[in-house]
């Protein structure tokens, strides 16, 4: 509303600032999470293909002493 030159916040207009607010911060946190699905998809995607051979390394690791340290706690 104007008034005498001067605008006034009305309740509806502070509810409006307040859920483009909240649709920010849900975006923010959608992006956010989109990145992290794509990251762990792709490390993923890496690791089945080592372990199915697709990929091939000359890398190799032995992981016994960390299935032995697991196998430990929970003993």
């Amino acid at each position: 509303m104007k008034s005498a030159g001067d605008y006034k916040i009305t309740g509806q207009a502070i509810a409006t600032l307040e859920k483009y607010q909240i649709e920010v911060a849900r975006a923010k946190s959608d992006s956010r999470n989109q990145k992290a699905i794509i990251v762990l998809t792709t490390v993923l995607a890496i690791l089945a293909g080592l372990q199915a051979n697709i990929i091939e390394t000359s890398y190799k690791i032995s992981l016994d002493k960390v299935i032995d340290w697991l196998v430990s706690l929970i003993s």
